[in-house]
C-alpha cells in the first residue's frame, strides 16, 4: 500500500488532508510547522493521539484517546493538546526546553514512516520552524538545517519508498484570501503588534508573507532534487485528490473547517480591494 509524505507552505491544505485520511480509515502524522520545541503528532481515525518530542536527549510521549468526532473540526488542528487546548501550553506546563539537536526526538521517525501520511516532513531532514517564514525559506535554500542530528541518510532512503506530494496553488486570489482575512493573516491594529498598526503596514506585512509562501514550493522542490527524492506536484485548487492519493472520500476546499479571521480586520470591502491590488501586481 502506498505511503505518502506532504511538502507545502503555510495554508496549504494540511488540516484538509489529514481530514481526508482520517474519514478514509487511514493514519496520519504531523511534525512541527512552529519554532522549537520540534514535536510530532501521530493520529488514527479512532481518535488515537501521539506526541513526540525530545527533552534531555530523549524521546518523550504523551498519549489520549479522543471519544468526541475528530473529522472536520477545526478544534483539533495540528497544535491542539487535550491538557492545555494548544501544545506549547503543555510543553510550557513541564518545562520543555527548545533544542537544536534531533538526539532522542529522532527516535519517533521509524514510527513516523510506518504512518500513512506525512506531513511536513522536512523537519526530519532538519529544517524546522515557521511554514512560509523568511528564515525557513533561506535555511532550504542555503542548505542550512535549523535541527542538527538528524538521520539525514534514513530519512533520504525512507522517503524515496513514499510517494511525495508538493502541494501549491494556482488560485492567488484565494491564496491572498487566505493571508489578509484567513487564518494565515497578521494582527490588524492590535496593541502588541506594532508593524500592522496602520493599513500600510498590514498590506505590507500580509504581502511579503504571501510572497515568502509562493516561493516555498519551488524551493522544496530543489532541495528534494538535491537529494535525488522523488516527488509529484498538487495543484490544491484544480488537483485531484481522489487520483492523487487514492482516496475514496474526498472534500472540496469548502469543506475546510479552518474559518476566516474576523479579529481586528477593517471593513471587509476594503480589504477586498487590498486584495486585489496584490493581485494585479504579483499575479
Amino acid at each position: 500500500m502506498t505511503k505518502y509524505s506532504y511538502f507545502s507552505a503555510n495554508k496549504a491544505g494540511k488540516l484538509l488532508i489529514r481530514n481526508m485520511f482520517w474519514v478514509n480509515g487511514k493514519t496520519h502524522v504531523f511534525f512541527t510547522t512552529g519554532q522549537a520545541p520540534y514535536y510530532a503528532v501521530m493520529t488514527t481515525p479512532k481518535g488515537e493521539f501521539d506526541w513526540y518530542w525530545g527533552q534531555d536527549k530523549k524521546l518523550q510521549t504523551y498519549h489520549h484517546v479522543e471519544e468526541s468526532d475528530i473529522i472536520n473540526k477545526i478544534y483539533y488542528n495540528e497544535v491542539w493538546h487535550p491538557v492545555t487546548g494548544k501544545i506549547k501550553g503543555f510543553f510550557k506546563s513541564i518545562d520543555v526546553k527548545s533544542s537544536k539537536s534531533a538526539i532522542g526526538f529522532a527516535e519517533c521517525f521509524n514510527i513516523a514512516f510506518d504512518y500513512d501520511m506525512i506531513t511536513n516532513p522536512l523537519v526530519m531532514m532538519g529544517y524546522g520552524g515557521n511554514l512560509g517564514s523568511k528564515n525557513l525559506l533561506r535555511s532550504i535554500q542555503t542548505r542550512e538545517p535549523t535541527l542538527n542530528d538528524v538521520p539525514l541518510d534514513y530519512v533520504i532512503d525512507e522517503l524515496r519508498k513514499r510517494k511525495n506530494i508538493i502541494a501549491y496553488k494556482t488560485n492567488i486570489r484565494h491564496m491572498a484570501h487566505n493571508f489578509f482575512v484567513g487564518s494565515g493573516r497578521p494582527f490588524y491594529k492590535h496593541p502588541d503588534v506594532l508593524v500592522t498598526q496602520t493599513d500600510e503596514g498590514y498590506i505590507k506585512e500580509c504581502t511579503k508573507r504571501i510572497n515568502n509562501n509562493r516561493a516555498f514550493p519551488e524551493a522544496i522542490s530543489k532541495l528534494l532534487d538535491y537529494y535525488d527524492i522523488p516527488y509529484e506536484w498538487f495543484d490544491l485548487d484544480d488537483g485531484d485528490y481522489n487520483k492523487t492519493f487514492d482516496l475514496k472520500t474526498t472534500f472540496n476546499i469548502a469543506d475546510d473547517p479552518t474559518p476566516d479571521n474576523d479579529l481586528y480586520v477593517t471593513d471587509k470591502k476594503i480589504v477586498e480591494g487590498w486584495i486585489d491590488d496584490y493581485v494585479h501586481l504579483f499575479q
